[in-house]
């Protein structure tokens, strides 16, 4: 019984563990890459015109007070942060800055850029449903509960997670009675009447 109770958890496990790969969200449209945000200050910099005006540190400041202007939620584009850098640079009037200084505003620039709201993580759309036989009756009946309250943790965390491809998880339990004839019923019926789209299961 042990032995079967340790395959069930290790099957239950495993197609958890391919929906929470597979749930992995797309990266978030969060703007450009650090890199590109590197060329875009070096450019405007470079483009700023003397005489020298303020110094490096109230430059950086000044980047990082335009950014966090911004609405919390906005994600930014290469033309957000170009036309950000542009502005507070042709500010300062220029500066001799060397690669070091250039560092360091977009340091602090990139340090300063609003985080994606949580709520584009939630997962919305059709759920992902995967279906459950175990077993809460029968000889088995003692192992059925307390393994669907891990399916439904891994589904939890799985959707907090982002879901799988932005769709949300829904586990869908049957009970298994313990019985080949009860489980192979339960599992027509999470086929048939649930659209489960797979099954983990049955217990015994």
């Amino acid at each position: 019984m042990r032995r079967i109770t340790a395959i069930a958890l290790a099957a239950l496990t495993g197609a958890f563990a391919l929906a929470a790969l597979a749930c992995s969200p797309a990266p978030a449209p969060a703007g450009p890459t650090a890199d590109e945000i590197r060329a875009i200050v070096k450019a405007e910099v470079q483009n700023a015109p003397a005489p020298a005006g303020p110094s490096t540190s109230e430059i950086s400041t000044m980047v990082e007070q335009a950014i966090m202007s911004m609405d919390q939620g906005d994600q930014l584009s290469a033309a957000d942060v170009e036309s950000i850098v542009e502005s507070v640079v042709m500010e300062a009037s220029g500066d001799t800055l060397t690669a070091a200084a250039v560092q360091s505003i977009v340091d602090d620039a990139i340090a300063a850029m609003p985080a994606p709201a949580m709520d584009s993580m939630m997962p919305s759309g059709e759920p992902v449903k995967i279906g459950t036989i175990l077993d809460y009756t029968g000889d088995l009946g003692i192992y059925g509960p307390p393994i669907r309250n891990g399916a439904d943790i891994a589904a939890e965390m799985i959707n907090n997670a982002g879901g799988v491809l932005g769709r949300p998880v829904q586990a869908v339990h049957r009970d298994g009675g313990s019985s080949s004839q009860v489980s192979t019923d339960a599992a027509r019926a999470l086929v048939t009447a649930d659209g489960v789209q797979a099954i983990v299961g049955a217990l015994g």
